[in-house]
C-alpha cells in the first residue's frame, strides 16, 4: 500500500481538530455537571433573581425574596399616554418559589447530547432564563382587561339588549380605536411570567367590540322566546301568574367575552312581583332587651320569611313556563345570641333633669331623647351625641329655641335645648364609671345643671363623647315627662362602684358692674338694663372616685372656671 497523498494528509488535520473541540466541549459539558451536580448550571438565570451557581437551598431563600416582593410590586402598563396599573393581589398573583427553584435546577440538563454541549458553550455568553412559576385568577384578569379596554376604548361599542316590558330591543355594536386584547393579555402574561417590572406597553389601534352583531341576535332570540309567554310560580302550593312584562323588567344582558349572556335580577324580578308576593313575606325582627327599672332582659330575635326567588330566575331563563318554589326564612340582622353576648343585664347608672313644661325647647330635648332611645354601645366604641343626632335643622325636624353661645349670649337657634339633653346624658356616663372622651361645660353657670358636672353641645364644634371601656355593651334608655328627661344605662357594673365628691367652689367672682350712658335718662339715676343683671363667675371642682374589684380606687379630677358676666346699668347723661 502506497503513503498518504498530500490532499489526504491535508484533510485529515481539520478533521481531528473538529474531533478533538467536540470532544473538549463534550468534556467540558460532563464537566460542568459533575462540578455542579448539586447546583444550579452557572447562567441559568430567573429575571427576578440571580441564582446560577447557587446551591437549591440558597436559591430558594434568594427566590421566595424575590416571590414576595413580585408579589407586592404594582404592575404598571401604559397605552396612547395613558398610564395603567393594577396590584398583584387584585388578580390573586403567585409565585411558586420552591417549583421555580426546581424549573431552574433541570435547565440545561436535559434534551439531546448536542444541546447539552452547546449549552454550556452558549451560557457563557448569555444566560439562559428560566420562567418564574406563577399562577393567577383568569376570571380577575379578565376584569382588569375589561376595565383598562374601557378606558382606551373610543367608538367602541359592544352589542347589547335593552328591554322595554317585553319588547327586546337591539343595541348594534361599533367599531371603533382600542385595545389589542388578545396582545395585550400576552405581554400580560409574559410579564408575570418573567419578573419584570418596567412598564407594559399595550397594543392599541383599530378594533372591533368582542360581541359582535352575530351574538346579539342569537341573545336576541333567545330572550324572545323567553318573554313570549307568561311564567306560572306556585309558592307553598298558591299558583301566581309571572306576565312578560314583569320578567322584561328584571331581565338584563350582560356581555361576557364574546358572548351576550342573559340573566335575572332577582332584586327587580322581586320588585317587578310586587303586591303577588307581598302576602308571603313577613320581615325579620331583631333581638332587643326589656327593662323595668333594675334589669334588662334579651328579648329573642324572631326570623321572617320572603318568597324564595333564588332558583326562579335559572327556571325562567331555561324556559319552565310551571315553576315551583316556597318561603324561605330570612334572620334578624341583630340575632338574640349576638345580643346575649354583649351581657347587657342591669342598670348601670341613671340621670334626670328637669325643666319648665311648654316650652320650645322642650320639643328639641324630647327628639333628642327619642333619636338616641335604644342605642348600643359595644364594648370598646366610642359614642358621639352630635354623630347621634346629626345636624340640628328645620329639614331634620329641629325647631328654633333659645341657646347660648360665650360671644353673644342667649339666642334663638335650631335645636336650642340639646344642651339639656347633653348634661342628662353625660351624669349618666359620670355615674356609670364610663371613660369620658370629649365634653365641655357651659362658659357660664346655669343653675338647672349640676355645677362643673353638665356638657353642652354644638354640632362640628362642641362634642359629648364617651367611651364604653367595660367588657360588656351599653343599652341607652331615654324617657321624659311634661317636665323632666331622664338617660339610663344598661349594662353590666362588672363590680364597679361609682362615687361623686362635690362640687366644691375653689373661688367666687361676684359680678362687676358695667356702665352704659344713656342720654334718655337724667344724670345721676341708675337703671338695670333688663336681662343683664350679670353671672357669678365661678372656679370648681369635682371628683368621680371608681372602685373595682381587684384594684386601687380610680380618683379623677372635673375642673371648670365659670366666667363672671358683669351686670350691665343704664348711666344717665340727659338733662
Amino acid at each position: 500500500m502506497g503513503a498518504p497523498s498530500h490532499t489526504a494528509r491535508v484533510l485529515v488535520w481539520p478533521a481531528l481538530a473538529t474531533v478533538a473541540i467536540v470532544l473538549l466541549l463534550v468534556a467540558a459539558a460532563v464537566a460542568e455537571r459533575f462540578v455542579f451536580r448539586d447546583q444550579i448550571l452557572p447562567g441559568i438565570d430567573v429575571a427576578a433573581a440571580s441564582i446560577g451557581g447557587d446551591n437549591e437551598s440558597r436559591a430558594l431563600l434568594e427566590m421566595e425574596v424575590a416571590a414576595a416582593r413580585l408579589e407586592s410590586k404594582t404592575v404598571r402598563a401604559r397605552g396612547e399616554g395613558l398610564d395603567l396599573s393594577f396590584e398583584p393581589a387584585d388578580i390573586d398573583y403567585d409565585v411558586d418559589a420552591r417549583a421555580t427553584v426546581r424549573a431552574a435546577s433541570r435547565a440545561g440538563r436535559s434534551g439531546n447530547l448536542f444541546a447539552q454541549v452547546t449549552g454550556t458553550l452558549l451560557r457563557r455568553v448569555r444566560p439562559d432564563d428560566v420562567a418564574l412559576v406563577a399562577t393567577w385568577d383568569e376570571a380577575r384578569l379578565d376584569g382588569v382587561m375589561d376595565e383598562w379596554g374601557a378606558q382606551l376604548a373610543s367608538g367602541l361599542q359592544n352589542g347589547g339588549l335593552q328591554f322595554q316590558g317585553a319588547e327586546v330591543i337591539v343595541v348594534e355594536p361599533q367599531s371603533g380605536f382600542g385595545l389589542q386584547r388578545v396582545e395585550a393579555e400576552r405581554r400580560i402574561k409574559e410579564r408575570l411570567r418573567s419578573g419584570d417590572t418596567d412598564p407594559i406597553e399595550l397594543p392599541v389601534g383599530d378594533a372591533d367590540p368582542p360581541v359582535d352583531m352575530a351574538a346579539v341576535e342569537r341573545a336576541a332570540a333567545r330572550a324572545r322566546r323567553i318573554l313570549s309567554a307568561p311564567f306560572t310560580l306556585t309558592v307553598d302550593g298558591v299558583p301566581l301568574t309571572i306576565a312578560p312584562e314583569q320578567v322584561g323588567a328584571a331581565m338584563v344582558a350582560a356581555p361576557e367575552g364574546d358572548e351576550l349572556v342573559l340573566g335575572i335580577d332577582v332584586t327587580l324580578l322581586r320588585t317587578a312581583l310586587g303586591a303577588a308576593v307581598t302576602p308571603f313575606d313577613v320581615a325579620p325582627v331583631d333581638a332587643t332587651w326589656t327593662t323595668d327599672g333594675t334589669f334588662a332582659t334579651v328579648v329573642p330575635a324572631t326570623p321572617g320569611r320572603t318568597v324564595d326567588l333564588t332558583l326562579v330566575g335559572d327556571a325562567i331563563l331555561a324556559e319552565q313556563r310551571t315553576i315551583t318554589t316556597t318561603t324561605a326564612e330570612t334572620p334578624a340582622a341583630f340575632t338574640t345570641e349576638a345580643a346575649q353576648a354583649l351581657n347587657i343585664t342591669e342598670k348601670v347608672s341613671e340621670f334626670t333633669t328637669n325643666f319648665a313644661a311648654g316650652q320650645e325647647r322642650v320639643k328639641n330635648i324630647n327628639k333628642a331623647a327619642d333619636i338616641v332611645n335604644n342605642t348600643v354601645v359595644r364594648p370598646g366604641e366610642t359614642f358621639s351625641l352630635n354623630d347621634k343626632l346629626g345636624p340640628r335643622t328645620p329639614e331634620n325636624g329641629w325647631v328654633k329655641a333659645p341657646a347660648f353661645s360665650g360671644d353673644t349670649g342667649f339666642f334663638d337657634d335650631y335645636g336650642g335645648g340639646v344642651s339639656q339633653f347633653s348634661t342628662t346624658l353625660f351624669n349618666a356616663t359620670f355615674f356609670g364609671g364610663y371613660k369620658d372622651v370629649s365634653h365641655t361645660p357651659h362658659s357660664i353657670f346655669i343653675s338647672r345643671y349640676p355645677m362643673g358636672r353638665e356638657a353642652t353641645l354644638g354640632y362640628g364644634s362642641i362634642e359629648n363623647k364617651f367611651q364604653n371601656d367595660s367588657s360588656s355593651g351599653v343599652l341607652i334608655k331615654t324617657s321624659y315627662t311634661a317636665n323632666s328627661v331622664t338617660v339610663a344605662y344598661y349594662g353590666n357594673r362588672e363590680g364597679r362602684v361609682v362615687r361623686a365628691e362635690g362640687p366644691t367652689v375653689i373661688e367666687e367672682i361676684p359680678p362687676g358692674v358695667e356702665y352704659i350712658d344713656w342720654p334718655f335718662l337724667p344724670a345721676g339715676q341708675e337703671s338695670q338694663l333688663p336681662g343683664e343683671s350679670g353671672y357669678t363667675g365661678y372656679k370648681v371642682e369635682n371628683f368621680r372616685i371608681i372602685e373595682r374589684p381587684g384594684q386601687a380606687p380610680t380618683r379623677e379630677r372635673f375642673y371648670w372656671e365659670y366666667d363672671m358676666r358683669p351686670r350691665k346699668v343704664l348711666r344717665g347723661t340727659g338733662t
